[in-house]
């Protein structure tokens, strides 16, 4: 019987279990993390290496160790790249970096050796605790912690189905089995978006390819530093979403979190490649598309676009993580839900039955920011506190 089972091997599930090891003093022996992927935050380098990320949107303080200045104390004697360790504003980390500093924080509390790779399809609740079920085997635990992204949910815009079902050379880039690097230099390649994934990609692929890069929005370009007003990481305005009924705290995430913008120094490269000829940015609200011979016609309301290749970058659908398994732990467990399907929290990220959750599924008890490595910190803040209330 373990003491705690956390399901999600990614930057929030690498993160609650240092808090366990560090914070609560949890023995190595009582934690498990079961993963889908043999290493540590495998989708995590996968999607930042495929959008081409340089620096992290977070500040250095927004990291994997419980110290808030471990990156920056150990950027001092880190010798891993010749571009600054950080840039302005907020002091923002080199992803080399951030990566390298994760690798030496798994490395130093052995979280590599507590990893199970395999997938819970089901949990069950018995006199002795909670069952997590995996084509292997069962694991027993008394408490369970749910880190599930979306990064398994992609958002296909209505318009592209088609394209996919004919396998037309159309790529999400959160896709698992997409690969930046094998792209073909296949003339015109578009790239659909208006946020910083969408910008870093078509910046990467103006350096990968030799053919015309374009740049899709169904807005024009928008500046903002942060994903969210950094007031919604301390009590300015998290006491008042505290005490928000939770049918409105959905619409209140949505009008606080800035989708579809870029941080200065993105727009700035953009600004410099738009200039020099190297990406043409296209502002249409494509429709329809569809496939004419080995070309893709894209239109909009006022737009018709004539392209060799489509690269996705609009984010991550908005439903519930977790798919299937999620839905049967509601079901079977009876656990609280709001009208958009997502948990509905006591203090902050404990759903029921010493269930608790972190990232979008903690949505409605930490607010905007609980998707973002902030919002894991936030997370392992709540569950001390819990911990601390009930020894």
């Amino acid at each position: 019987m373990l003491d705690w089972l956390i399901i999600g091997g990614g930057i929030h599930g690498t993160y609650m279990a240092n808090v366990l090891i560090q914070g609560a003093h949890i023995p190595l022996d009582q934690i498990r993390i079961i993963d889908p992927f043999d290493t540590p935050l495998h989708r995590w380098r996968q999607n930042t290496v495929n959008c081409g990320m340089t620096y992290l949107r977070s500040p250095s303080v927004h990291n994997l160790d419980m110290p808030i200045l471990s990156l920056y104390h150990f950027a001092k004697t880190w010798s891993g790249g010749t571009d600054p360790a950080f840039i302005p504003n907020y002091f923002r980390p080199a992803l080399s970096l951030f990566n390298d500093h994760c690798a030496a924080v798994i490395q130093k509390n052995s979280l590599d050796t507590i990893r199970i790779q395999g997938t819970v399809s089901s949990i069950r609740e018995e006199q002795d605790g909670l069952h997590a079920v995996t084509a292997q085997e069962t694991y027993k635990a008394r408490h369970i912690i749910l880190c599930l992204g979306n990064s398994d949910q992609p958002c296909w815009p209505s318009w592209a189905a088609g394209l996919r079902e004919k396998k037309a050379r159309i790529h999400h880039i959160f896709d698992q089995t997409f690969n930046r690097a094998d792209l073909p230099d296949a003339g015109h390649t578009i790239v659909m978006g208006g946020g910083i994934t969408a910008a870093q990609v078509a910046l990467a692929l103006s350096r990968q390819l030799q053919g015309k890069i374009s740049l899709c929005s169904r807005h024009g370009l928008r500046h903002h530093d942060l994903d969210f007003d950094a007031c919604w990481v301390g009590p300015k305005c998290l006491r008042g979403f505290a005490k928000t009924p939770y049918p409105a705290r959905r619409d209140m995430i949505k009008q606080a979190r800035h989708r579809g913008s870029i941080p200065q120094d993105v727009m700035d490269e953009l600004n410099k490649k738009m200039a020099k000829g190297k990406i043409n940015f296209v502002q249409a609200h494509i429709t329809k598309a569809w496939q004419h011979g080995e070309r893709i016609v894209l239109t909009g309301r006022d737009k018709t676009l004539e392209v060799d290749q489509v690269v996705l970058a609009t984010g991550f659908d908005e439903d519930r993580p977790g798919g299937a398994f999620v839905d049967q732990l509601v079901q079977t467990l009876e656990l609280p839900t709001e009208t958009c399907g997502y948990p509905i929290l006591q203090q902050g990220i404990l759903w029921a039955k010493n269930i608790f959750v972190t990232g979008p599924l903690a949505e409605l008890g930490l607010g905007p920011c609980a998707r973002n490595i902030i919002g894991v910190r936030r997370a392992g803040k709540e569950l001390l506190t819990y911990l601390n209330d009930h020894t």
